[in-house]
């Protein structure tokens, strides 16, 4: 590549089966989910370098929001191949979460130093996202120990749109 060339990642575009998906899970939890009508899907078939996280308006069935996250380390190269629910596995976990709470996260700086816990509301698949710290939080790795993280200012936006009862569908 020569130098200052610049790249530009384009969106990626939404999974077919990501509003059905989003859909049925919603139906499913919907008395867990406090807020239903944003809500993030995630796309473990396509590799860590693409846009394979969005955020959508579940009423208006757009998309507000399109970037990179990563996966764990353990959980394959390119993409998640091995998931696990298990405490210490440093795999990626999938299925259906709901997000909580924000707090001061240990990654990142000034006002990017944010992070979100999640809940897994699928048994025995994802139940232990809590006691795994399976959390969104910044980095700008394409692999981590099991989080959901993504560059700073894309996290923050994360957080900032879907913290305290969104739903989330890693699939």
């Amino acid at each position: 590549m020569l130098a200052g060339t610049v790249i530009f990642l384009l969106p990626t575009k939404l999974p077919k089966d990501a509003w059905s998906n989003l859909e049925t899970e919603l139906e499913k939890h919907k008395s867990t989910i406090d807020k239903q009508e944003i809500g993030i899907y995630i796309d473990y078939n396509k590799p860590v370098f693409k846009k394979r996280l969005w955020i959508v308006n579940l009423k208006t069935k757009e998309v507000i929001l399109n970037s990179h996250v990563s996966h764990a380390w353990n959980s394959g190269f390119l993409k998640p191949t091995k998931f696990s629910n298990e405490v210490g596995s440093n795999t990626s976990c999938s299925g259906t979460f709901n997000t909580l709470n924000s707090y001061e996260s240990q990654f990142g700086t000034g006002e990017y130093k944010i992070g979100m816990r999640i809940q897994g509301l699928d048994k025995n698949r994802n139940d232990n996202a809590l006691k795994r710290n399976i959390v969104f939080h910044s980095s700008y790795s394409p692999w981590s120990s099991g989080c959901f993280m993504s560059t700073p200012k894309t996290n923050k936006k994360i957080i900032e749109l879907t913290r305290n009862g969104c739903i989330v569908v890693a699939k």
